[in-house]
């Protein structure tokens, strides 16, 4: 993922055995979200889904709800979203396929805090690196398990299936 002298983005990436295209058609399916994420508990699609400008609601089973707006799009590829909590908390969510061959890819999602961006350089660093990354590396990891669980399976992951997080899924 691209660094920026801005932020440092948290990256997480899992090799998948199945086609790049049948990770693309999972990760645009909105109705399947719920069957790939242990975390989530409700999933809501605002207005038509796919491409620019979409946008959704995603509910944890914590209760910690986030809206999501399609940035970037990029047919086959991935797509950017911006994610925001009520309390003001942004973030930049990139999602990119990496096709190693026909019947294998990596799927690959990094996270930037945009709203943390004003702070000064050491402050966010250290917030970044003992704050944020300690809570979207395991968040990360998990739901990228159950996209693969699923995405080679075909079976709807359980609740916390991979773990449990304190943030987004506690026990």
């Amino acid at each position: 993922m691209k660094r920026s002298k801005k932020n440092w983005p948290i990256d997480a990436g899992i090799d998948i055995k199945v086609s790049s295209h049948q990770v693309w058609q999972l990760m645009t399916s909105p109705t399947k979200v719920r069957l790939y994420h242990p975390f989530v508990k409700n999933y809501t699609t605002i207005g038509a889904w796919g491409g620019m400008g979409s946008q959704d609601q995603i509910t944890y089973n914590s209760g910690a709800s986030f809206d999501r707006k399609v940035t970037g799009w990029f047919e086959g590829t991935g797509y950017d979203l911006n994610v925001a909590d009520d309390k003001g908390n942004e973030l930049v969510v990139t999602w990119r396929i990496r096709e190693k061959d026909e019947d294998n890819c990596r799927l690959e999602i990094s996270v930037v805090a945009t709203s943390i961006e004003k702070l000064p350089l050491p402050i966010r660093w250290f917030v970044i690196r003992y704050k944020l990354k300690p809570v979207f590396s395991s968040y990360l990891a998990a739901a990228l398990q159950g996209f693969r669980y699923y995405a080679e399976n075909g079976i709807p992951v359980r609740k916390n299936q991979f773990g449990f997080h304190p943030i987004f899924s506690p026990e």
